[in-house]
């Protein structure tokens, strides 16, 4: 049971989070001096609010994706209100928010795992710092998702007997937000339920009763699109298979990108596949010595990974389960080296932990500014205003009375764009010659 805090422990917590803050911030510059639309965000997203306004954009489902991202329609209908000078700004704070909110939990909660200022300050870290955190997920209320379901993992490490009203309230808020905004909290809906049954906590009925409501809504708009037949979302398990999930949700959150596709392209592959299938009965041995049991951080950790892992694999389209389908599985991964590391009795297995985790740490910090992502900071192929600017005195958009679709604005990455419908007096929709 978590205890409180001393009132003089405010000031270092807040400090902390003005440190990752500015970290975030400093990852890529640009995006905070020129902010973008990133691909669908802008190109299905903000083009539906620019068009339908605020009301209508709230209920927008992208049928390619098969779901409803209920961040994304919130954040470019609010864009949608403003200069469209100003509209990736609103996007990107939005996203900014959604990605801060796993470090408040983590460093204002009452977490079973994050009890102290050290696990604390490691927790942030690897939130901050993680190799599995792809750039094509950052600052993008598309990828929002994506970190509502960190948000989950780390309300689901919460002590929910210790809460107070507020908490009670805010968790299951947020689940339901994240639920509504994609499929990744919704994933952990198991791993909650399961703490339920074995730990027959009550408190925890409402953040479970969240995620059930908003799969109820997800199931709705899939079944209405007929999306959860699309052949190309389930990939045959095989030995390959194994192979490429280990070394994307195994290596590249322990060591890296770079080291880790260095090691598979030496060694193979399947070289990460084995290494797990020879760890994992020293695992299971540890687990067993320790009589692990659902109140433990490192067991809803271990089944929050399992199950995440699986489901990305045979449910992403087209089996691309690597890159921002890693994130999750990537974070559950590194949480429970942190929880393996900071046990009182030094052991072997917790030195492998510490070990492990100093060398994400730092192949995270090393390749922080690397990602491809990044080419396309607002910067490329040109910036959002002068976008815009020449959007307004193009010659086709400048006749909108004659021709409803403007000439296509570039956004990031490079080769998406996205068309504007220009309303005419009255907001009327010109008509096609």
């Amino acid at each position: 049971m978590s205890g409180e805090r001393p009132i003089s422990s405010r000031a270092v917590r807040l400090g902390v989070l003005a440190l990752c803050e500015f970290a975030m911030l400093l990852r890529a510059p640009g995006l905070v001096r020129a902010p973008r639309f990133y691909a669908e965000e802008g190109h299905f997203h903000f083009a539906f609010a620019f068009d339908h306004g605020f009301w209508e954009t709230l209920a927008y489902v992208h049928t390619g994706a098969g779901y409803t991202n209920w961040i994304a329609n919130l954040a470019t209908a609010c864009a949608s209100c403003v200069p469209l000078e100003l509209a990736p700004a609103v996007t990107t704070g939005f996203a900014l928010v959604v990605q801060t909110l796993p470090l408040v939990i983590i460093l204002w909660g009452r977490s079973l795992l994050f009890r102290d200022l050290p696990r604390q300050l490691a927790g942030c870290g690897v939130v901050v710092f993680a190799p599995s955190v792809d750039g094509e997920v950052w600052l993008t209320t598309l990828s929002s998702q994506v970190f509502f379901g960190l948000i989950a993992l780390v309300i689901l490490l919460e002590d929910f007997e210790a809460m107070g009203p507020i908490r009670r309230l805010a968790y299951p808020a947020l689940l339901l937000l994240g639920g509504l905004s994609g499929p990744y909290a919704l994933f952990l809906l198991p791993v909650f339920l399961l703490r339920l049954i074995v730990t027959r906590q009550r408190a925890l009925i409402p953040a479970c009763g969240a995620l059930v409501l908003a799969l109820a809504v997800q199931l709705g708009v899939v079944l209405s699109l007929n999306s959860v037949v699309d052949p190309r979302r389930f990939a045959a398990p095989s030995l390959q298979l194994a192979a490429t999930i280990s070394v994307h949700h195994i290596g590249i959150p322990l060591f890296g990108e770079d080291l880790t596709r260095k090691l598979a392209a030496g060694l193979g592959e399947q070289v990460f596949g084995v290494a797990f299938l020879v760890l994992a009965p020293f695992a299971f041995f540890d687990f067993h010595t320790r009589r692990l049991r659902l109140a433990s951080p490192c067991a809803l950790l271990v089944l929050a990974f399992g199950i995440v892992a699986a489901a990305v694999s045979q449910l992403a389209l087209m089996g691309a389960f690597v890159g921002r389908y890693a994130v999750v599985p990537g974070y559950a991964l590194l949480f429970c080296l942190i929880d393996r590391a900071a046990l009182p009795k030094r052991s072997w297995s917790g030195t492998v932990a510490l070990g492990l985790l100093v060398v994400s740490l730092a192949a995270g910090v090393l390749g922080y500014r690397e990602h491809p992502a990044f080419a396309c900071d607002g910067a490329h192929p040109s910036s959002w205003s002068e976008e815009v600017e020449r959007w307004r005195k193009d010659p086709l958009a400048a006749r909108f009375w004659k021709r409803p679709v403007s000439d296509s604005i570039r956004i990031c990455p490079v080769g998406w764009t996205m068309e504007l419908h220009r309303a005419g007096p009255g907001g009327q929709t010109p008509s096609s010659p």
